[in-house]
């Protein structure tokens, strides 16, 4: 296996190692210690540009390779696992070529599934659940946010209170969420201070 294999392989098992498959969204979706989320509009992830934010991430944390997966199909008997794996090679129209295929309907961009993805070296993760248009960026405990404030920007990313109050997406608006789900989205994502 080549070092990049190895890093494809380790960022496959960092996946499934920071998130619960079982838990949805308002609930905190990530195992382990992480200390900053910011919430985004899902529709960023599903772009051709995603390659590009996702090697700029790679390149501040020092990574070789990323794992971007529909977590339904990988929990799902029947379905076929379907990953796509980011390192300094990958292009954006490879990407864009996984989101609509050549069959008409077939591509990811039409899965209204739950997605993650996350690094060899997992400073950050990501998550979305499409049917509720929200995603969700994590930043390890302990490591600057600051360094990620550049991609945060690419994904207009910002804070839970933020995405709430000010609705980033349909998926955060008062239309889209109820009081007490808001409510509970805010408690289990709100920074904790220590």
């Amino acid at each position: 296996m080549t070092a990049i294999q190895n890093a494809c392989a380790k960022a496959l098992t960092k996946l499934s190692d920071g998130i619960k498959a079982e838990y949805r969204f308002p609930r905190n979706v990530f195992i382990g210690n992480w200390g900053d989320f910011y919430f985004f509009d899902s529709d960023w992830i599903f772009e051709p540009e995603f390659v590009v934010r996702v090697k700029s991430l790679l390149d501040i944390e020092s990574g070789a390779c990323a794992c971007f997966s529909n977590l339904d199909a990988a929990s799902e008997s029947g379905r076929q696992e379907r990953q796509f794996f980011i390192e300094k090679r990958t292009s954006p129209d490879a990407f864009k070529s996984l989101l609509v295929e050549d069959t008409p309907g077939c591509g990811w961009i039409y899965d209204i599934d739950r997605f993650g993805c996350t690094s060899d070296v997992s400073q950050w993760c990501i998550y979305c659940e499409r049917g509720y248009e929200i995603a969700v960026i994590a930043i390890r405990q302990g490591i600057s946010v600051k360094h990620y404030m550049s991609v945060m920007a690419q994904f207009k990313a910002t804070r839970i209170d933020e995405a709430i109050n000010q609705p980033l997406s349909y998926g955060f608006s008062e239309r889209a969420l109820s009081a007490p789900w808001r409510s509970e989205f805010i408690k289990e994502y709100a920074k904790k201070l220590s």
